[in-house]
């Protein structure tokens, strides 16, 4: 460890988390961070049953429920956001991303029966979900929909954070969650995986300073099945993974919630789709296809390198 350089791991989120502060005595503030994200972690677990989300999820259908203000906002986010990504992010779409996690622990393909089922629960959130300002509850409209906010946890959270080291007036942060990054301050590299092979050294090196980076890719959970890969970014429009021919999409911007769930909707919309909603909204991109063509958004050239990794074969998609 470096003179003054501060570095704080632990779990939350579903995640590793890392905290590290330079040329600052902030051992506090690193606990004061960790303590406000482990605060929102406790209130959307949803494997907690005393949870925020999961009093909102066994009440739906039933009656409106008291949140948090961070509860609050980031549903209401999450509702913009898809809007925004014609529903290619869409925190109702829970119940079918588990049964694709199953499919992919198993390796059996769902009934489509099931997928069909799913889907026809799954409308546009502002049609699900009612909200009251005045009182801040919230109230799910369908028996039995629920809400997985896994898709904008991280991103909600690093935003507090940096608001936190912000007006602190800490000049030179890092943080990482679970692959969420805010670079606060000097420049860093940052590195991009190699989506063939996790264990090569990453693909693309991306100089960041004061803006915040996130990472969707297929490559994390999939199997092949035919000449099909089936991975767990999944189409909530469709039911099915994504077919976009990407493997890997990172964004770059400010605002780290609407990257988090954008990262995401890229992939799944593809590169031509995807860039006007990224261009309106100030963000950069990088897209690997399943070729291994990359492709950057204009103001990131000259501000990465490509490794000497070499790309070979792809995956194939129907």
């Amino acid at each position: 460890m470096k003179d003054h350089e501060i570095i704080k791991f632990f779990p939350a989120l579903g995640t590793v988390n890392s905290i590290t502060l330079y040329d600052c005595n902030g051992k506090q503030l690193s606990e004061k961070i960790k303590n406000d994200i482990l605060k929102l972690h406790d209130r959307w677990n949803i494997f907690d049953k005393e949870s925020e989300i999961s009093m909102l999820n066994k009440n739906a259908g039933e009656h409106f429920v008291k949140i948090s203000h961070d509860t609050y906002k980031v549903i209401s986010e999450a509702i913009s956001y898809s809007h925004e990504t014609d529903n290619t992010y869409n925190i109702f779409a829970g119940d079918l991303f588990r049964l694709w996690k199953n499919t992919l622990k198993t390796g059996q393909l769902p009934e489509q029966r099931l997928i069909t089922e799913m889907l026809l629960s799954i409308d546009s959130p502002e049609d699900c979900i009612s909200m009251n300002p005045v009182t801040r509850t919230a109230y799910i409209k369908k028996p039995r929909l629920s809400i997985d906010l896994g898709g904008i946890a991280k991103g909600y959270a690093l935003k507090k954070v940096r608001d936190t080291l912000v007006k602190e007036q800490i000049r030179d942060a890092v943080i990482n969650l679970g692959g969420t990054v805010c670079v606060l301050g000097k420049s860093r590299q940052i590195g991009i995986r190699n989506p063939f092979n996790c264990s090569l050294p990453p693909a693309i090196y991306l100089e960041i300073d004061n803006k915040c980076i996130v990472t969707s890719g297929i490559y994390e959970q999939f199997f092949i099945k035919g000449s099909r890969c089936y991975h767990h970014i999944i189409d909530p429009r469709t039911g099915y993974p994504s077919n976009s021919r990407l493997v890997s999409v990172t964004l770059i911007g400010e605002n780290a919630p609407m990257l988090d769930a954008f990262a995401t909707s890229a992939l799944i919309l593809g590169t031509e789709k995807a860039l006007p909603i990224l261009e309106r909204n100030n963000i950069d991109a990088v897209f690997i296809s399943d070729t291994g063509r990359i492709m950057t958004t204009k103001k990131l050239i000259g501000s990465f390198t490509i490794s000497n990794t070499t790309y070979k074969g792809g995956i194939n998609h129907e």
